[in-house]
């Protein structure tokens, strides 16, 4: 897995929504594109409002006028409109509607947007909510571009900072839970001690990991993943029915153990 970016990936289940419909000649799959700020923006003010349904429909856009070749080109072209209705009051009520432009995305394209893949995982531990206030000291670091997260299987957690010709050593006061991932766990329980105190570090950028640690703050459960394929993983159930999830991909490159 190479990345040259972070990705976050949403999964939200069907069970979510009282009614959930979709048709489309690909097995019934609609791949979209659009600006996220608007998205958020839309769904931020539902979620400040007094209403309790939203209701998102995809819907070609109209276009005045056109004629054979721009509806060809037009095709392509659609919104996403979210549509709630907010109680003002007990004898009254308002209507709300967002029309987000998007693209719908044809196959070729669509087909080359994959997950990343994790083979093997050196560390998976779960996250204590405990450990919020260490993830917020790294706020007070401004100038270092990268932050060095160490893990082992007995479950110890190390942040490492450079600043100013200063090297900055954070750790988690106990022992994390520690996991396997499916088909390891035989594997894992033959680790003598020293193997399972072996470090195991990813560097990454420090602005990718604020973001992260901003995200798990939101989050239910967290579980942190480090992996060969040099990335920094945190997988995220938002809710405690285990409907929604995050996870979140870092890139990064393992450091060498002395």
């Amino acid at each position: 897995m190479a990345l040259n970016e972070p990705q976050a990936w949403c999964k939200i289940s069907q069970e979510v929504f009282p009614l959930y419909e979709v048709e489309s000649i690909r097995d019934n799959v609609l791949c979209v594109e659009t600006n996220i700020d608007p998205l958020i923006n839309a769904l931020r003010n539902f979620d400040k409002s007094n209403s309790d349904g939203l209701s998102i429909r995809l819907q070609r856009r109209p276009v005045a006028n056109e004629g054979p070749e721009s509806s060809k080109k037009n095709r392509s072209m659609a919104v996403l409109s979210l549509i709630y209705t907010e109680h003002v009051s007990m004898a009254s009520s308002r209507s709300y509607s967002f029309k987000i432009p998007v693209k719908v995305l044809k196959a070729e394209i669509d087909q080359g947007i994959v997950e990343p893949q994790l083979t093997h995982a050196e560390v998976l531990m779960k996250l204590d909510r405990d450990i919020l206030p260490l993830f917020r000291r790294i706020e007070r670091y401004k100038r270092s571009g990268y932050i060095c997260v160490t893990g082992t299987n007995r479950g110890r957690l190390e942040l490492s900072i450079e600043e100013d010709s200063r090297k900055v050593q954070l750790s988690w006061k106990e022992f994390l839970q520690v996991q396997q991932l499916e088909g390891e766990t035989q594997q894992q329980s033959q680790f003598s001690t020293q193997d399972q105190d072996m470090p195991h570090s990813v560097l990454i950028k420090l602005k990718d990991w604020r973001l992260g640690a901003k995200l798990t703050e939101l989050c239910y459960k967290v579980v942190m993943i480090i992996s060969e394929n040099h990335a920094l993983v945190l997988h995220c159930i938002l809710n405690e029915d285990e409907t929604a999830e995050v996870t979140y991909y870092i890139g990064g490159k393992i450091q060498d153990q002395e």
